[in-house]
């Protein structure tokens, strides 16, 4: 049941302005409202503080592709891409890692969308996506998602197969067969799994359910005119998935996991991230500062308000108090 609470803080950090500290963390899978907060300098210097809430996307504006395929097939991205040819691809109210649906994809069925140069991968990158297979394939691999053409050898493709064993490999398609670049892991049927392939430099990285699976020195330029295909390839014997994908998305300039990590718990946001109640405002010694919220500001489940404020000389006791009115549960 949604019911008002108040949470309280103090702040106080020696790295400052970088070092934040969380006042309030949004339950997982719940939603919040933000309506208000107080801020109370309790030293005897004017100082400056900040109060800020993390939501989104801190790296919004390097996603060249997010589709959540939740409530439809399109790219949410800042400059979206023209809608993919959609062959008997549904959405799947009944299997969702997230939200209300997911793509369903039934053994015939693709998505297709058309080449954009923001899909051309020549430096950082991060291609990354929830994927549940009914079944493992009977004979030959599966392409949950790739950019290749009609035959081998064209510059620039590549592909994830899934082999009859249910082992997810990244695949090179440039040359006149298919090289493995690395295996990010192997995935079990009827259980949902993020898989990332994520370059940083030139080192290349692949993680399932965000455990390092591979390594690999890669400097290859993934640029290529041909269409991104989700739920499918455009090479293989059979290369139709039957299972489902949620949450599609590549970012270009960015290597977003360089080791392992923890798989993602919510949808990936779509819009520019965090929020800011206070940048660096100075408040007299002694006094307080009231904000009220003159729009809703809804967080979702895991997104943080963190403030920062600086220690007298660098140490001490912390200097600010804080107050935030949160509408939980909604």
């Amino acid at each position: 049941m949604a019911s008002f609470k108040r949470y309280t803080g103090t702040l106080g950090d020696a790295s400052w302005p970088s070092g934040f500290t969380t006042i309030y963390t949004v339950p997982t899978g719940k939603k919040s409202v933000i309506t208000g907060l107080t801020v109370c300098n309790n030293s005897d210097y004017e100082l400056p503080v900040s109060v800020r809430a993390t939501a989104g996307d801190s790296e919004w504006d390097k996603v060249s592709l997010l589709t959540p395929l939740e409530d439809d097939y399109e790219d949410k991205s800042s400059s979206p891409l023209a809608a993919p040819t959609n062959t008997n691809t549904t959405l799947d109210n009944t299997r969702k890692k997230f939200g209300l649906a997911s793509a369903r994809f039934n053994g015939t069925a693709s998505l297709s969308f058309a080449d954009d140069a923001s899909l051309g991968l020549d430096a950082d990158f991060t291609i990354e996506f929830w994927f549940y297979t009914d079944a493992l394939p009977a004979t030959n691999p599966a392409y949950p998602l790739s950019k290749t053409a009609s035959s081998l050898g064209t510059a620039g493709t590549w592909s994830f197969g899934m082999s009859t064993a249910g082992l997810i490999s990244f695949y090179d398609n440039s040359g006149g067969s298919l090289v493995s670049i690395g295996d990010p892991g192997t995935v079990t049927a009827t259980t949902w799994h993020h898989i990332a392939i994520s370059r940083s430099g030139t080192t290349l990285r692949g993680f399932l359910d965000g455990v390092l699976g591979f390594t690999a020195a890669n400097s290859t330029d993934w640029s290529n005119t041909e269409a991104l295909l989700v739920g499918t390839s455009a090479t293989g014997t059979s290369p139709n998935i039957t299972g489902n994908i949620q949450d599609l998305r590549i970012t270009k300039g960015l290597g977003r996991y360089t080791s392992a990590f923890t798989a993602p718990a919510k949808a990936f946001g779509v819009g520019e991230g965090g929020r800011s109640f206070l940048s660096n405002v100075h408040v007299p010694a002694g006094k307080s500062i009231k904000v009220i919220t003159a729009e809703k500001v809804v967080l979702e489940g895991d997104d943080t308000v963190q403030g920062a404020a600086p220690l007298i000389g660098g140490a001490g006791v912390d200097t600010y108090d804080v107050w935030l009115s949160v509408y939980e549960d909604v």
